[in-house]
């Protein structure tokens, strides 16, 4: 298994694998030393028979599409069903799970390219389609990922990045978390959102302030949140066109200091607080904010769609901003 290191003038380094077209490893200097800011295996070899997608670029389509079926323009689709009954992250070979190609040209000290053909019927979609994901890590510390696809077809596309943060500290216990979001999806037992956004106001859902995710995690009487022991919602982002590029989502460790900021040109943040982390790792070890169109919307009139149209590009970014803020 390929990898690939990218490397800054700050000393910034994040390690990238072709399976996948992973973040196996953000290391960001703290006080002189570099210091890993996301969870990943030891062994690489391990990524092969990674059930949690850590730091992987998700699709076709990342997260829930209910009972894995959909009608588009007439037409009935069946897709894999590797969630109970439901399509999970792309299927049961997803994007997660194949090898990207890398164009040697697209290589730098500090950007690369991977890029992936997914055939007709890959996993039940429609149409052949043809994706590419830019990493560029800048020399202010912005690990950027700009996600591009092109389809013979019209079909469904929502790409993801799935890393997994815990800036420096063992657990999430002191991670402090804000989300520019005025509403939620709620979910059922299954992670199907059951209809009309709701919102986070005078709920346990509310990241409108900088608040621990430990003390929401026990400290909540919200049900669904004691259902799912912890998190695993899509947040509605709020837009951004009226403020100066405000950041989508703040994660702040009380402990080292470093403070990401996700800022995105998605309409949701799903939050996972990796509750369901095992065998190598433990559960709260570390969670995720990934920035990505809304779960299950293609079966949802209440949310706009994830449809694409045959020819037309589609275009989407997620920037990871490291700072240390003490």
């Amino acid at each position: 298994m390929k990898a690939f290191l990218l490397q800054n003038e700050q000393g910034m380094q994040v390690t990238l694998l072709e399976y996948g077209a992973r973040v196996s490893s953000i290391l960001f200097p703290v006080n002189g030393t570099l210091t890993e800011m996301t969870l990943g295996y030891r062994d690489n070899s391990q990524y092969l028979q990674d059930d949690f997608y850590l730091g992987a670029s998700v699709g076709r389509v990342c997260n829930r599409i209910a009972q894995g079926q959909f009608i588009l323009n007439g037409t009935h689709y069946q897709l894999s069903q590797n969630s109970g009954a439901h399509c999970l992250h792309g299927g049961e070979i997803g994007f997660s799970q194949q090898y990207w190609q890398v164009d040697s040209e697209s290589i730098s000290a500090q950007s690369i390219i991977f890029s992936l053909l997914s055939k007709e019927d890959d996993q039940g979609f429609p149409g052949e389609l043809i994706v590419k994901i830019k990493y560029t890590l800048t020399d202010e510390n912005s690990l950027v990922i700009d996600f591009t696809g092109l389809a013979s077809a019209t079909t469904l596309i929502n790409l993801c990045n799935h890393c997994y943060f815990h800036l420096g500290d063992n657990s999430i216990n002191d991670l402090a978390l804000y989300i520019n979001a005025d509403d939620y999806l709620p979910i059922d037992n299954t992670g199907i959102p059951l209809g009309k956004p709701k919102p986070v106001a005078k709920s346990d859902f509310d990241f409108s302030k900088e608040t621990l995710v430990f003390d929401k995690l026990t400290n909540s009487t919200e049900q669904q949140i004691i259902t799912n022991k912890g998190f695993d919602h899509c947040y509605v982002l709020s837009s951004n066109k009226n403020s100066d590029l405000k950041a989508n989502a703040v994660l702040i460790s009380r402990k080292s200091g470093v403070q990401l900021s996700v800022y995105t040109d998605q309409l949701g943040m799903q939050l996972y607080t990796g509750q369901y982390l095992s065998g190598d790792f433990k559960p709260y070890q570390a969670l995720c904010l990934e920035a990505q169109h809304f779960p299950d919307a293609i079966n949802n009139p209440y949310l706009s769609s994830p449809i694409v149209e045959t020819g037309k590009r589609y275009s989407k970014q997620v920037k990871y901003q490291f700072t240390l803020v003490r």
